[in-house]
């Protein structure tokens, strides 16, 4: 049996699944939630994640090194493909504390 698709994807946008860190910095090993994303726009991104999880404080949009667990925040536009992400959400104001590439 086909599921149907999700009310937040839209046809030729990006998957994006991502997963919202707590304030003590947990963040869930699975990736649940996702919405479809046009575009390269980080800024945008961003946005569209703050309506979505309805987050009202500013927010880091990362990626997770499933490494070492450590977070990335995106700084630049997304890829150009529309290959899906995976990303985690995190409040400015949490004790998580993303790793800045430059210092």
């Amino acid at each position: 049996m086909q599921s149907s698709p999700s009310p937040n994807l839209k046809p030729g946008g990006r998957t994006i699944y991502y997963a919202v860190a707590d304030d003590d910095y947990e963040v869930p090993e699975e990736f649940d939630s996702q919405i479809s994303f046009q575009g390269h726009d980080l800024d945008m991104l961003v946005e569209n994640l703050k309506k979505e999880t309805d987050i009202d404080d500013d927010i880091y949009v990362c990626a997770k090194n499933h490494i070492n667990n450590k977070l990335y925040p995106l700084l630049l536009r997304l890829p150009p493909n529309n290959a899906p992400m995976y990303v985690v959400v995190v409040k400015a104001s949490s004790k998580c504390k993303p790793i800045h590439r430059n210092g």
